[in-house]
């Protein structure tokens, strides 16, 4: 932008009145051209911030322009904001070259005043001082915003992280845990043990490497996947009941990840043979209700270390604009209500 700035003024400058020495407008305009070109495809190298090489360069070109009207003869100023803007770039890399540069530019408007006129010098002082403030108060203000944009990317960097950590550990919980929970109550029947060991191997090797399998396309597929699984594994009777169907987007994904926890709930602790699942898609919303008849429990009384109902049930519809409710009654059994937009 200052480079553009700067040649727009150099050519309306020359096309306005012929100068006596109009090559040094000509040069300038020229290298400002090539500067641009050289410092954009720099840019798409897409590094944090511009190398030594390209402070130098524009402390150099910003002098030779703060230089070039003398030299060409002409009254005119056309060098524009690019010397305050090149304090500004050089502020990026750190303050201490900010400021080295800023001394630089402004000893070269200093001679450009006219130094050996001392009277001119002071006639002129405050044209000098306000340059000095306004390259001060720019570079400052750039370097204060690139470290708020450094701080900005940090932050995200973490939060991008932290919802990682929070994806694998609701995996894990969903698959391997429960598993090993499984294992441990079924420990006395060997073949049961292998079977459920091999299963979890499998499931295992497919998130984390990706191996191609069946994956269901839509909804309602993947629910019934799902029971059945839970049905093996648990020896109880998943009956699932579809309205509507939907793809098997993220939000649908969580949407069933959510619901398998629920029924894994439901096998484990509600001591109900029978689990009915309702799921339905329509209204602009994807729906998915867990029943069973059995024990039931006080939710409120849920310890904060039981993560299946925080982190692999209400958190992970939360993710996408959902919403969960849990209604349970002791004796009376449990429903648990999800819903997320599609």
């Amino acid at each position: 932008m200052g480079l553009a700035w700067m040649l727009t003024l150099v050519l309306v400058a020359l096309a306005r009145e012929p100068l006596p020495n109009p090559a040094f407008g000509w040069g300038l305009a020229s290298a400002a051209v090539a500067w641009g070109l050289v410092t954009g495809l720099d840019q798409l190298r897409g590094h944090a911030s511009d190398p030594l090489w390209i402070t130098v360069g524009d402390t150099l070109l910003a002098s030779f322009a703060l230089l070039a009207p003398d030299a060409a003869g002409t009254a005119d100023l056309f060098y524009g904001g690019f010397p305050g803007i090149a304090v500004a770039a050089a502020a990026v890399r750190g303050r201490r070259w900010g400021w080295s540069v800023a001394g630089v530019l402004s000893a070269v408007t200093l001679a450009r005043f006219e130094v050996a006129d001392l009277g001119d010098v002071l006639s002129r002082l405050s044209q000098l001082v306000t340059y000095l403030m306004l390259a001060g108060i720019v570079g400052w203000a750039v370097h204060v915003i690139y470290q708020t944009d450094a701080a900005r990317r940090t932050a995200e960097d973490a939060e991008a992280r932290a919802e990682e950590r929070s994806r694998v550990a609701a995996h894990l919980h969903d698959s391997v845990l429960q598993t090993l929970a499984l294992i441990q109550r079924e420990s006395s029947d060997a073949a049961r043990v292998v079977g459920l060991a091999r299963r979890q191997e499998g499931e295992l090797r497919d998130w984390l490497f990706g191996t191609p399998g069946a994956k269901p396309a839509a909804l309602a597929d993947a629910v019934r996947r799902v029971a059945h699984e839970i049905e093996e594994a648990y020896r109880v009777n998943v009956e699932v009941v579809a309205v509507g169907d939907a793809t098997l987007r993220p939000a649908a994904e969580a949407l069933v990840g959510a619901g398998r926890e629920a029924m894994i709930n439901a096998a484990k602790h509600s001591g109900d043979r029978q689990i009915s699942v309702y799921v339905e898609a329509g209204g602009g919303a994807l729906r998915l209700f867990v029943r069973d008849r059995g024990l039931g429990f006080d939710a409120d009384a849920v310890g904060s270390d039981r993560r299946g109902l925080k982190d692999s049930i209400s958190r992970r519809v939360a993710q996408f604009g959902g919403t969960s409710e849990i209604r349970s009654t002791p004796g009376q059994g449990t429903e648990i209500r999800l819903e997320v937009p599609i």
